[in-house]
């Protein structure tokens, strides 16, 4: 039902000098510009993350051509932010690991979560003040 997104993610951290800002803002400007994101899009498959490209006729005709640049666009409808413990490599090694437990040794899931659970407990609370800064200064 839902499609979770995530991957190409970029961050700025309060506490820098304005000069630094000023620097981070031209640069999201340029990735904003429609002709930047049909690029984007078209050489990695990722969505644009402004409509105006996507409603370009260059990737309408890229839609077109190959449906599989239209599979991701649509997915959009059901999108919701990745988990925020997805954020910590640390936790992707342990969820990959646990996997590996589930589907390559046939471990059974329920032992494997009761494992799992307390160590990204640890690696939230681990995290929480910069967790904080980054859900505070939105």
């Amino acid at each position: 039902k839902n499609s979770t997104i995530g991957g190409a993610s970029l961050w700025v951290m309060k506490g820098q000098k304005p000069a630094e800002y000023d620097a981070v803002a031209a640069f999201l400007d340029y990735l904003a510009k429609p002709e930047t994101q049909v690029w984007w899009h078209k050489a990695t498959g990722y969505v644009p993350i402004v409509k105006a490209a996507a409603d370009t006729k260059i990737v309408k005709d890229l839609q077109a051509s190959d449906p599989n640049y239209l599979v991701a666009m649509n997915q959009l409808k059901n999108a919701k932010t990745a988990d925020r413990i997805s954020w910590f490599q640390s936790a992707v090694t342990e969820i990959n690991q646990s996997m590996t437990k589930i589907y390559g040794d046939n471990t059974p899931a329920a032992d494997v979560v009761k494992t799992l659970k307390p160590k990204l407990d640890e690696i939230m609370e681990k995290n929480k003040s910069d967790l904080d800064k980054v859900i505070n200064a939105s």
